[in-house]
C-alpha cells in the first residue's frame, strides 16, 4: 500500500464533515480536536435524516 492519502493530509488539521448523498457538504465542523461540536454534527445529520423519511 502506498498510504497515498495520509502523507497526502498528514499535516492538515482535523475536520468532521458530512456529505449528502450527491456529495454536496452539509456539514463542515471547525477545525479539531478544540473544534469538534459533535453535538452541533449529530443535530444537523438527524435534521438530514428527518427530511429523507416519508
Amino acid at each position: 500500500m502506498k498510504n497515498s492519502a495520509a502523507k497526502a493530509f498528514a499535516a492538515h488539521p482535523d475536520r468532521l464533515f458530512i456529505l449528502t448523498a450527491d456529495g454536496k457538504i452539509a456539514y463542515r465542523g471547525a477545525r479539531g480536536p478544540r473544534g469538534f461540536k459533535v453535538d452541533e454534527m449529530a443535530e444537523r445529520l438527524e435534521k438530514l435524516l428527518d427530511g429523507k423519511k416519508s
